[in-house]
């Protein structure tokens, strides 16, 4: 609960969105650091890693 606090309170989506964007980020990341061994998905790890920080960072910001 404390994610979709997060993403609703520095409006990193639309308030609308914030839940699907919070839950789906989160279930999503945590299969790629499951994986993150596996080709295909250490490939995404730094990008995904790069959106992560913009994300905070711009987040932060808005606080």
């Amino acid at each position: 609960m404390q994610v979709f606090d997060r993403v609703r309170e520095r409006k990193a989506v639309p308030e609308v969105e914030a839940a699907e964007f919070a839950l789906g980020l989160k279930l999503f990341s945590e299969v790629l650091l499951r994986h993150r061994r596996e080709p295909l998905f250490a490939e995404l790890l730094p990008h995904v890693g790069a959106f992560m920080r913009k994300l905070k960072r711009r987040a932060a910001v808005q606080v």
